[in-house]
């Protein structure tokens, strides 16, 4: 019950917050513990120092069991809120946050064979799975973007450290990634 109270306040945040300041669109790409990932996500800035991010994104990880590799893929959604911890400069050119949110999504083993190449079985299974997520991110500003300016282009530096509470891999799961975003 409480997961559902969070995640419907989060919900409305972002349904005002999107009236109050700059959106973007944000892509990246970069280093799982077990292989790579990708992301997209809309971020929306509640004011000059904070931002709340909608997000979908996609793991590719390999697990090695007995000299068997064991592909994985996860199908992610997360939203979570950051906060700009400092800028370098007075122009916040390089900015520095923290964030922390809410992810789900599906665990998808050995794409859905519950027996490995040497005819052993695999006893778990594909499932959804859901979580905490926390991570820190650096903007670069690279150049403005709009006609008065309002908006820019940046260079992200991002890691994240996604905790699940159900998955049957691994509870933790730590990545780095690089990308960009625009203003929309």
């Amino acid at each position: 019950m409480k997961l559902i109270k969070l995640l419907a306040i989060l919900f409305f945040t972002q349904s005002f917050a999107q009236t109050q300041g700059t959106t973007y669109l944000k892509f990246s790409g970069g280093y799982e513990k077990n292989g790579f990932t990708g992301s997209v996500a809309i971020d929306t800035h509640t004011s000059m120092n904070s931002f709340i991010r909608f997000g979908l994104e996609a793991q590719f990880e390999k697990y090695t069991f007995q000299n068997q590799s064991i592909p994985v893929k996860l199908g992610l959604f997360n939203t979570s809120y950051y906060q700009r911890i400092f800028s370098l400069d007075m122009e916040q050119t390089y900015n520095f946050y923290l964030g922390a949110g809410l992810v789900g999504g599906y665990e998808y083993i050995n794409d859905g064979n519950k027996l490995l190449p040497n005819n052993q079985e695999i006893l778990i299974k594909s499932q959804f799975i859901y979580g905490g997520t926390a991570g820190t991110q650096m903007d670069i500003f690279l150049f403005p973007i709009g006609r008065h300016f309002d908006g820019g282009a940046f260079l992200i530096l991002e890691g994240n450290y996604n905790y699940f509470l159900n998955s049957d891999i691994g509870t933790i799961q730590p990545n780095a990634k690089i990308g960009f975003k625009i203003s929309i």
